[in-house]
């Protein structure tokens, strides 16, 4: 039995709040920088329907991979026809979220294991959708993405790996592991190879 995790639980996450939140953040942030250049001026900022829709989109690529659909709660990942896409869209995300005034566009998605917050829906999204594309391009994973994915604590992944049911070297699972592992605890989209 898995060891429960006080983050969200990635299956549980509905892709429309997590967009709304990451748009909130985002406006928010705006505005404040919007502030400083004038604080008696009115400042009206609509929400960025695409990166709502973007981030919606890789929800449900996180929950499902590629071919998610979710028609109950509206959103189908199927518009992206390859990994890439995904890939694509957490750099957006990323980017919108993480990037300094000044500097716009230089999140860098190597460090996203560890410059993202897992205890908030937005982190568990995209740990999981970085390790769903890491997975795809045959590359490690690192345990704190692959715990995202599995809805687990890292801290029981690692205790599996001592235990002898998972192989890690140095804190990354392989590819090949990684999708058997997570396909062989029932996580949508990842078949065994």
């Amino acid at each position: 039995m898995a060891r429960p995790t006080d983050a969200p639980r990635l299956r549980a996450l509905v892709p429309q709040d997590v967009a709304e939140e990451v748009v909130r953040l985002v406006t928010d942030h705006a505005t404040q920088l919007l502030i400083h250049l004038d604080p008696s001026a009115t400042w009206s900022l609509p929400g960025p329907a695409s990166l709502r829709w973007t981030t919606q989109l890789l929800v449900s690529y996180a929950q499902r991979g590629l071919a998610a659909t979710d028609w109950q709660r509206g959103v189908a990942a199927v518009d992206w026809p390859h990994h890439g896409a995904a890939a694509d869209a957490l750099l957006d995300v990323c980017s919108a979220l993480y990037s300094c005034a000044g500097r716009p566009g230089d999140f860098d998605l190597g460090a996203i294991d560890d410059e993202v917050d897992p205890s908030e829906p937005i982190g568990v999204v995209l740990l999981a959708a970085s390790a769903r594309i890491r997975i795809d391009k045959r590359e490690r994973v690192p345990v704190r993405e692959l715990a995202a994915l599995a809805g687990v604590d890292p801290d029981h992944v690692r205790l599996l790996a001592r235990r002898g049911e998972l192989e890690l070297v140095d804190g990354m699972a392989t590819a090949r592991v990684a999708r058997r592992w997570l396909s062989g605890r029932g996580i949508e989209g990842l078949e065994a190879a």
